[in-house]
């Protein structure tokens, strides 16, 4: 008896559990068919002739003139121009933090690195950074 009655509450809960589970597929296949009417249905915005993406820039995207990635870039375009120029991240950091420039992050490396590269005025070719042409000059707007 102790069997019967043990396969009877087994065969209670899996009822629980597939009623909970059609539940769940109901809800989802309605979920599914609103996405996809949405979808559908949506409005594509423009502007011009041209639709608008929010991931790509519009225009030219200019360097900064102030800040910490345009202080961090200056001192490592000022210590190249008096030492030459194709130096890795991690030579960089201490002449970095000798200026007093603080470099905040986990990984100062890692930090350093993508001020340097988001600054145009230093781009990284084959690990080592270099000056690029005219960079860092001032000039009128």
């Amino acid at each position: 008896m102790d069997i019967v009655k043990a396969a009877q509450n087994r065969l209670e809960q899996l009822n629980v559990e597939k009623a909970k589970l059609e539940s769940f597929l109901h809800t989802a296949l309605e979920l599914q068919s609103d996405l996809v009417r949405h979808k559908v249905e949506r409005p594509v915005v423009t502007a011009g002739r041209s639709e608008i993406n929010p991931r790509i820039r519009v225009g030219e995207r200019k360097p900064p003139k102030s800040g910490a990635i345009y202080d961090t870039a200056m001192a490592a375009r000022d210590y190249m121009l008096a030492n030459g120029d194709g130096r890795k991240t991690r030579d960089l950091l201490p002449v970095i933090q000798e200026k007093g420039i603080e470099i905040g992050g986990v990984n100062l490396v890692a930090t350093l690195s993508a001020r340097l590269s988001q600054s145009m005025i230093l781009e990284l070719k084959e690990g080592k950074w270099f000056i690029l042409p005219n960079a860092g000059e001032k000039t009128a707007d």
